[in-house]
């Protein structure tokens, strides 16, 4: 992994990002616009803009089905923003609301299974499905009611295996087994210690659950025969102190992306060794921060930056790199032009009664 750059400026960064021949599709966080970023040129333009609602930073993750690409809302009162690539439309579309308190991250993850997209709770108090071709929703119970509303992340991601969704626990002990043919939980496996585990991935079959602090140990699980074992992870002292919210899974590698620190840590879990890649920031007074790692389909991963000061990093066959979007000179002018035209013919549906 080279070395990498951090400059003193400011970085466009961004939550919900998803990819479709070799484009990323990206919800602007700071304004209301949605960006084609090419990741070969770098070349960046402002396709559409959201007009859903009056806030900003509206997204919290995206997807991809067929030639759409669907913004999950941040926000339990929002909507769902579907972009057709081909018409360069957006619509929206609600969805039931949570009947415990969710004010914020109703899904933290999805899982795309046939046409039914499964949106994985954080702070929502159930599954919710959504059948892509005919936009049904359904909320299915995962016996998840009792941690919902406190004020914690339910669970913060989860993998497939054969047709089964598996959930990574956060600040709860439940390791919650989802058969999908069957839209109900099958298993739910009891963990001794209650632990904030970031991500999860698979390593001969078993399921392990990755926490995002380096004093606490790996949980591998076999959902098979519902045994686990803890396995610590080999670190030195100083790297301990920080918490690791963005954790990526990429093969044998998992990336640890700090909050308020100056090193990417790349653990080899096979191999049971860390590697320790500081960052020249060339700001001595900023720190890494980064709040999730999001895995945008198979060997291309980006860890999301918490603020302008970090750019979001794109991890694709094991190399890492910053993504800097290059934004025209009268991109924001541009911007702003749109969403005048989308809010007029808003008002005009509106006063027309359509």
């Amino acid at each position: 992994m080279d070395k990498l750059k951090i400059d003193k400026k400011g970085y466009v960064t961004f939550y919900a990002a998803a990819e479709y021949n070799g484009k990323l599709y990206i919800a602007d966080r700071d304004n209301r616009g949605l960006l084609e970023y090419d990741l070969t040129t770098g070349e960046t333009i402002i396709k559409n803009v959201f007009m859903a609602e009056n806030y900003m930073n509206n997204y919290w993750s995206a997807f991809t089905y067929k030639n759409e690409i669907w913004f999950v809302p941040l926000r339990d009162y929002q909507k769902f923003a579907i972009y057709n690539i081909d018409d360069n439309k957006i619509t929206f579309m609600s969805f039931p609301k949570s009947e415990h308190r969710c004010d914020y991250i109703p899904f933290m993850d999805y899982q795309i299974i046939g046409e039914n997209v499964y949106l994985i709770p954080a702070h929502y108090d159930s599954i919710l499905k959504i059948n892509l071709q005919t936009r049904e929703t359904a909320r299915i119970s995962i016996g998840v009611e009792e941690y919902a509303g406190d004020g914690y992340p339910i669970t913060m991601a989860s993998i497939v295996i054969e047709d089964k969704i598996v959930m990574c626990p956060c600040n709860n002990k439940k390791v919650i087994v989802f058969d999908t043919n069957m839209d109900r939980v099958i298993e739910c496996i009891e963990l001794e210690y209650t632990n904030i585990y970031s991500n999860i991935g698979i390593y001969y079959d078993n399921i392990v659950l990755i926490p995002d602090d380096l004093n606490n140990a790996i949980c591998e699980v076999n959902i098979r025969d519902k045994s686990y074992k803890y396995k610590a992870i080999l670190c030195e002292d100083e790297y301990k102190k920080l918490k690791y919210p963005g954790i990526i899974v990429d093969d044998n590698d998992i990336y640890f992306f700090p909050d308020n620190g100056t090193a990417i840590l790349v653990y080899d879990y096979l191999n049971e060794s860390m590697r320790y890649n500081e960052v020249c920031i060339k700001d001595s007074t900023r720190k890494l921060k980064y709040v999730k790692g999001e895995k945008i389909k198979q060997h291309l991963h980006i860890a999301l930056s918490d603020d302008s000061k970090n750019p979001c990093i794109l991890i694709s066959n094991g190399s890492v790199e910053t993504i800097e979007l290059k934004l025209p000179a009268d991109f924001f002018v541009r911007e702003l032009f749109m969403e005048m035209k989308e809010r007029e013919k808003y008002d005009i549906c509106n006063s027309a009664n359509l």
